[in-house]
């Protein structure tokens, strides 16, 4: 379940305006107010609740009795508190948010979320009338009911991991919003991860399951990645690179196996995708898959894109959002993020946020993923995940002027 780190920034009080009433469709928001001085959004001791639903649809292109469409769904309750981060932090704040999920539909394959709990670093700077919120690392810990791990035996398998990332360029916020304005956040950052997937009497899957134990992951600002080393339970060790153009190589430092892809070629009218794999006895099989890839041609350039649009003042809120605290002076952020990976899958995630200085009231998310057989091009399955976050209630310490 996916939980976005743009939700993590809060803000100190928002005054005594606030009322009760919950933020419907035809909710009346005043306009945002100038600032006297720069807004404080990161205040020691402040504390967010907020709720919400989480669901995925799965849709196979062939589906089987052994495969068949589903739906998976959640719902979660959170709680987030900023402190003053400890000694030797990367960043002077720390924004911990945790979350519990309550499974209401269960999967039939995959991992499904059970809690994370995630510590964003972020500075906090002043300049005038504006601040900037400077995100510069996080550390998060997710536990997740591994269903296919079940399927192979000895389960219920909860899968732990730790995931540790680190922005190469920090993502910023400057506050108060403007209207109008649209940047391009920086995706390039290192991702160091390690997983354990055991029973309730601690042992791990039997050796046919497979799962990832820990990777080293480095990704570009145009899409670009590597994987180095991948490790996985069946003692193999995976190096994998996608290249800014979208060719891309795997390869095992155990066994024989690799894997290429090309970039698209004609063939006739039409492109096609130069696929090699060599299996774990060295044997190499290629193929020519039909170009799956957006608009049937190249890979798009960059391979990764994320856009974040502020819309400005929000006069009112979608129904998903019936129930969130009230909170004056909305202003809606649009957030757009395209994602291609060429060893079988592209996926879209649209974003609306709807937050005051920070505190995110209400945040309604689609993702849609479709995956493909990199041997044929034929599309494998579609997933559409929906999520719908909203703000319960709030403490803080201090008042939102910058004293």
């Amino acid at each position: 379940m996916h939980v976005s780190s743009r939700s993590l920034l809060v803000a100190a009080a928002i005054g005594s305006g606030v009322t009760a009433a919950g933020c419907g469709g035809s909710t009346s928001v005043p306009p945002p107010v100038a600032v006297a001085t720069a807004p404080v959004i990161l205040v020691a001791g402040s504390q967010r609740v907020f709720s919400g639903t989480d669901s995925a649809t799965h849709v196979y292109a062939s589906p089987s009795p052994g495969q068949s469409n589903y739906t998976s769904a959640s719902t979660f309750a959170g709680t987030t508190t900023i402190s003053k981060s400890a000694a030797g932090a990367p960043a002077a704040w720390d924004v911990n948010s945790v979350v519990n999920y309550t499974i209401t539909e269960p999967a039939k394959s995959g991992a499904q979320t059970l809690s994370t709990d995630t510590d964003t670093y972020e500075n906090q700077t002043f300049a005038g009338k504006t601040t900037t919120i400077a995100q510069i690392a996080s550390k998060s810990t997710t536990k997740a009911n591994d269903v296919s791990a079940a399927q192979a035996g000895g389960g219920p398998y909860t899968r732990t991991s730790v995931a540790t990332t680190t922005n190469a360029v920090p993502v910023t916020t400057v506050f108060p919003l403007q209207t109008g304005l649209t940047t391009t956040e920086p995706l390039a950052r290192t991702v160091a991860e390690t997983a354990t997937d055991l029973n309730a009497g601690g042992a791990p899957p039997p050796s046919s399951y497979v799962y990832v134990t820990g990777q080293s992951a480095t990704y570009g600002n145009d899409g670009s990645f590597s994987y180095n080393p991948q490790t996985r339970s069946n003692g193999e060790i995976r190096v994998t690179t996608e290249n800014p153009n979208g060719t891309a190589s795997e390869a095992d430092k155990n066994t024989s196996y690799a894997q290429t892809v090309g970039l698209p070629t004609l063939s006739g009218s039409s492109y096609v995708i130069p696929v090699a794999i060599t299996n774990t006895s060295g044997v190499k099989t290629s193929y020519t898959a039909a170009d799956w890839y957006p608009g049937g041609s190249l890979a798009p350039s960059p391979l990764e894109f994320k856009t974040v649009a502020i819309k400005g003042s929000a006069s009112s809120l979608p129904s998903s959002c019936s129930g969130a605290l009230a909170v004056p002076n909305l202003v809606e952020v649009d957030t757009t993020q395209t994602t291609l990976n060429v060893f079988g899958a592209y996926s879209l995630e649209t974003q609306q946020a709807f937050e005051s200085n920070g505190i995110n009231d209400c945040i309604v998310r689609s993702i849609v993923t479709t995956n493909y057989d990199i041997k044929t091009g034929a599309l494998t399955e579609t997933t559409t995940e929906s999520y719908t976050q909203i703000l319960k209630s709030l403490t803080s310490a201090s008042s939102v002027l910058r004293k």
